[in-house]
Order: structure tokens, then C-alpha cells, then sequence
């Protein structure tokens, strides 16, 4: 339960960060080229921490709900 809970937070950390930075003056495109590079990389940050906090089952039973949500 702890590696959702940090991947959560990781996530939310991320989306705050990149509506913060579409906030501030400056250019448009910049501003959009830096929320997604933070998106970005507090997914890949997130994704890592859950891999290394969640235990095989956990991994086992988030991949089938994620294939299982995806198809449909």
C-alpha cells in the first residue's frame, strides 16, 4: 500500500509543479516545454519508486488492472 501511496504523491508533487510553472510570466512554449518535462520526469520518478517499494505481488496485480483498464 505504500508504494501507491508514493507513487500518488510523487504524481501530485508533479502536476502541481507543472501548474505552477504554466503560471509564471514568460513564454507560452516554454512554459508548456517545462510542465512536460516535470510531467515527465516525476512519472519516470514515480514509476521507479513504486517498482522499488512494491513488493513482486503487488507488481503482479497492478500490471493486471493497468492491462485489464487499458483493453477494455
Amino acid at each position: 500500500m505504500r508504494a501507491y501511496f508514493v507513487r500518488t504523491a510523487i504524481s501530485l508533487i508533479g502536476i502541481v509543479g507543472a501548474l505552477a510553472l504554466f503560471m509564471i510570466d514568460g513564454p507560452a512554449w516554454l512554459r508548456v516545454v517545462a510542465g512536460v518535462v516535470l510531467l515527465v520526469g516525476t512519472g519516470v520518478v514515480a514509476t521507479r519508486a513504486f517498482r522499488r517499494l512494491a513488493d513482486p505481488e503487488t507488481r503482479r496485480r497492478d500490471l493486471e488492472d493497468r492491462v485489464r483498464n487499458t483493453l477494455g
